[in-house]
């Protein structure tokens, strides 16, 4: 299904599984980027099950700073 134009999917996993096996540093938070001549660039956090994204605004909702985690507990910050 297309629910409108192609948002971020594009994240180094390779890299970031390198780093992990080879260094013993596990990635904590993941931003996927949106690369498209046609588009405006964007990125999002990817969170890990059950937590969600939500903007956090006032800024863009294209940089992935402006995100945080919901989760039950409470919420944390996207990018740290």
């Amino acid at each position: 299904m297309n629910y409108g134009r192609p948002g971020p999917s594009s994240f180094d996993l390779i890299g970031m599984i390198e780093n992990w096996v080879e260094h013993g540093t596990a990635t904590d938070n993941i931003v996927a980027s949106r690369n498209n001549q046609d588009l405006s660039p964007m990125t999002r956090p990817l969170c890990r099950y059950p937590e969600l994204p939500k903007w956090k605004g006032p800024g863009s909702t294209f940089d992935a700073a402006n995100f945080v985690f919901i989760v039950e507990e409470g919420i944390r910050s996207a990018t740290t």
